[in-house]
């Protein structure tokens, strides 16, 4: 089974995916917007990543990091 590993924070996510790096799937705080947000989606949307946008309080339950939504 493969371990499941988070990448926390906006900028991290994108140089993750630029990088090749494998992403299953992207969480998005719900109402979050912003350059690095619209970077994101448009990657993800490239490279067939799905997008889910979510409350703040399922990405809280995630992690303890400051996630930048």
């Amino acid at each position: 089974m493969k371990k499941s590993q988070l990448i926390i924070g906006r900028q991290p996510v994108i140089e993750a995916i630029r990088s090749g790096r494998a992403v299953d799937k992207i969480l998005l705080q719900r109402n979050t917007s912003g350059d690095a947000v619209a970077d994101i989606r448009q990657l993800a949307r490239g490279f067939n990543i799905p997008v889910q946008v979510v409350p703040g309080e399922k990405l809280n339950s995630l992690t303890k990091a400051n996630h930048q939504g």
